[in-house]
């Protein structure tokens, strides 16, 4: 196992070579430069804050707790990066990639051993699930390794379940428990794959009446292991509830609507997969979540073992699990998200590997496989190739050719590769030479697809080189946490998570995890000058919304479209620098100041039909917009505008808004503190999302927070020199807990019963 280990550290490394060559590092385009990075510094930064609750630099302003739990917040390898300096945060990166597949392998290779296939062969399965092409092609998405290494462990727990193994329920309860904690979103795939898993283990056993008495008590032993969990997915729910994820509903693709994606994926049982799909069978889109090619063999062997062996219950889990992929049935495993996703590939993957290897084991070449087999193999995979190449639509031609070359290199080597195989009587040297050498080549033309130079071949012209630019180059230094928040920053810059990487609250932020507060303020206050696409990134900069947004220093890549700038913004150069230029903006707001008049949302909603879109920020900014059901509230404060002026003048407005605001502000990771002078009773606005978790002190007495501005907050200040003090605590986190320590007790008795009665434990 010690050379398998070995091996993998040295596939990892010349994979990675296209990389370094050209940055140093290991750097990704996309989501691996887009969020993956940022995502950890700004969970490194929140968990050496001591109370990682609130996240200012997530949206303007985020629950950390649920935004991060899908990405970041669980995973030990994250916490593991957490320990390097942040100037070492990529160089770590790099590292935990390598103990994950390692991982991986362990992982998968321990499941095999548990289902009594030979060490060897075992071994052979282990690098044939890390080297698979769902962990080569996603391993841009860093949460999506996790899921993965799980996944085996948790079937090991099935099976000690259901053997009766020792301990088994403790073990059943903390791999259910593991599972949704690693990733509570792919859990959903694994507990689901676990149960067609344990469907086919039950229908096809001779005991299966035995069994199935059994399958009662472990369904409660994994609630009772998810239950531990409830203080991450108590908060969670309580703050995606009515929230863009959940109102989109359950996107099940059953009226056959999304067929064209699910017959897609009968490519990737054949071919390897180095970028995401957009050669498709009938689509021109895809996604790197459906492959589940395995490295040398495809399904080659899984076809052997089903046909040999047609009564088994892996026969039947092949033919449940390959019915689910291929048809809309798989959108049970994409809850609230796009149909066309099948995350739960790994699991596939995995099941088809354990045909291969206990067929491998079962044969000892006594059933052997003549060439011919492999060249009618051949033929279906190079004709299921040639015919995507034809179906796909909506194609670069440069992108075209460039994956064309990349695929049809790749086909081959395996195809070479698999013929050595059989021709040599399955050796297993052959085998593992074959595995590694396409997993590297693999592995080296994803990562030169998926850098710079592959997006500059491909001519993505949006794209080219911004993995320099904003990450290697390096232009603008990280702030310090010693001047963190008091303001906000503005990037005008192609890249939204600017913020994130500098540790300057922005007001542009790319992060799948909407925030439920926000999607009212973003859908309709700004419609036509927002893109929102699991963001909140503003197409055009406008003076109106800077100023709302308390946004104090604007800094502007000399990337940045000219026209993204809609009119001449009050800025004040303060300094030029190689790639961007730092400015001042005249129209800053300090967060926490007063409004004289107030309008219904309903106004707001007659503006956004309105052709062209008039300056909803300004808007937002001339007048506090409330809820119509809270009139009466605020009328007895302010008076209500007759009408709105669309052509005020945007100077008067910013300096009425000046003239009462904040004299300090400096917030925390749990909440922030204000200190406001008002000559009068009013309510003070704060550009900081009305979550259901913040609490609002003045000068000590709790105030209740109104919701305004469609999404944010204020509260009632009376005149006078105050204290203000917003503290968060999301919501959902002490029922959580209470359920989380009332479920561990119950472990704990089951574990303590379990340790008193081992000398009854039997395997049968």
């Amino acid at each position: 196992m010690k050379k398998h280990l070995l091996l993998i550290v040295l596939v990892v490394i010349i994979g990675a070579l296209p990389c370094f060559l050209q940055y140093g590092d290991y750097l990704l385009m996309d989501d691996f430069f887009r969020q993956e990075i940022p995502f950890i510094m700004e969970t490194k930064r929140m968990f050496s804050s001591g109370i990682p609750f609130w996240s200012w630099n997530t949206f303007f302003g985020d629950n950390f707790i649920s935004s991060y739990g899908f990405y970041t917040l669980t995973s030990p390898f994250v916490w593991f990066n957490c320990l390097f300096p942040y100037k070492w945060l990529v160089h770590s990166l790099f590292l935990t990639l390598v103990l994950k597949y390692i991982c991986t392998y362990l992982a998968s290779r321990m499941f095999f051993r548990k289902m009594d296939v030979s060490e060897v062969n075992a071994n052979i399965g282990g690098l044939l699930y890390a080297f698979s092409s769902y962990a080569i092609s996603n391993s841009f998405y860093y949460h999506f390794f996790e899921p993965m290494i799980i996944f085996p462990i948790l079937l090991v727990a099935i099976e000690r379940f259901l053997r009766r193994e020792e301990y088994n329920k403790t073990t059943l309860v903390l791999a259910a428990f593991l599972t949704v904690f690693i990733n509570y979103y792919f859990a959903i795939c694994s507990f689901i794959a676990a149960a067609m898993y344990v469907f086919c283990r039950i229908a096809f056993n001779k005991d299966r009446i035995l069994l199935l008495k059994r399958a009662p008590l472990g369904i409660l032993l994994i609630i009772i292991g998810i239950l531990i969990d409830s203080f991450l997915l108590f908060p969670t729910a309580s703050h995606l509830s009515g929230g863009a994820r959940a109102t989109q509903g359950i996107l099940t693709g059953l009226d056959f609507t999304a067929v064209p994606f699910f017959i897609e994926r009968l490519r990737t049982l054949f071919m390897l997969q180095p970028l995401e799909e957009t050669t498709t069978l009938f689509q021109g889109t895809g996604f790197n979540s459906c492959s589940v090619t395995l490295p040398v063999l495809g399904i080659f062997l899984v076809f052997a073992y089903c046909w040999n062996y047609k009564r088994s219950w892996i026969t039947g889990l092949i033919i449940v699990s390959l019915i689910a992929f291929l048809t809309p049935i798989n959108t049970i495993f994409s809850l609230f998200t796009n149909p066309n996703y099948t995350r739960w590939a790994y699991a596939l993957t995995l099941f088809l590997i354990l045909a291969s290897v206990k067929w491998m084991d079962l044969s000892q070449n006594k059933n052997p496989i003549a060439l011919k087999s492999v060249f009618i193999y051949s033929f279906i995979a190079i004709g299921v190739f040639l015919f995507a190449l034809w179906r796909g639509n909506g194609i670069e031609e440069s992108i075209n050719k460039l994956q064309f070359g990349a695929y049809t290199f790749l086909l081959f080597i395996s195809l070479a590769c698999l013929v050595a195989f059989v021709y040599t009587s399955f050796s297993k040297r052959v085998l593992l030479a074959g595995i590694l050498i396409c997993a590297t080549f693999q592995m080296a033309i994803f990562n030169i697809l998926r850098s710079d130079i592959g997006f500059s071949l491909a001519s993505k012209k949006e794209s080219q080189g911004m993995v320099k630019r904003y990450l290697v180059d390096k232009k603008l230094d990280r702030m310090s946490d010693d001047n963190f928040m008091r303001y906000r920053t503005a990037f005008e810059a192609r890249y939204p998570n600017l913020g994130l990487l500098t540790n300057r609250p922005s007001v542009s932020t790319f992060h799948s995890v909407l925030n439920t507060n926000l999607y009212q303020f973003v859908t309709i206050a700004d419609t036509a000058n927002v893109i929102f696409w699991n963001a909140f990134v503003p197409n055009y900069y406008r003076r109106s919304f800077y100023a709302l947004m308390s946004v104090k220093e604007c800094v502007v890549y000399h990337d940045s479209l000219s026209n993204r700038v809609d009119e001449k913004m009050n800025y004040t150069r303060k300094s030029n620098s190689p790639g961007f230029t730092l400015y001042q903006n005249n129209d800053f707001i300090p967060m926490g100041f007063t409004y004289d008049t107030f309008i219904s949302e309903n106004t707001i909603d007659s503006l956004k039909n309105m052709t062209p879109q008039p300056d909803v920020p300004k808007v937002l900014l001339s007048h506090l917009v409330v809820p119509s059901s809270d009139k009466t509230t605020f009328a007895k404060l302010l008076k209500e505008a007759n009408k709105v002026d669309l052509n005020a003048n945007i100077d008067s407005i910013v300096a009425c808004r000046q003239k009462y605001c904040s004299m300090s502000f400096e917030g925390t990771t749990s909440g922030f503190t204000s200190k406001i002078y008002l000559p009068k009773d009013n309510f003070v606005f704060y550009s900081v999302p009305a979550d259901k978790g913040f609490s609002a002190y003045v000068d000590g007495i709790e105030v209740p927070i109104y919701k305004v501005n469609l999404g944010l907050s204020a509260i009632s200040v009376p005149k006078g020199l105050h204290n203000v003090f917003f503290e968060f605590l999301p919501a959902g986190l002490k029922e959580g807990v209470v359920i989380s320590v009332l479920s561990l007790l119950l472990l704990i008795i089951i574990t303590y019963k379990e340790v008193r009665s081992s000398s009854n434990f039997y395997i049968t």
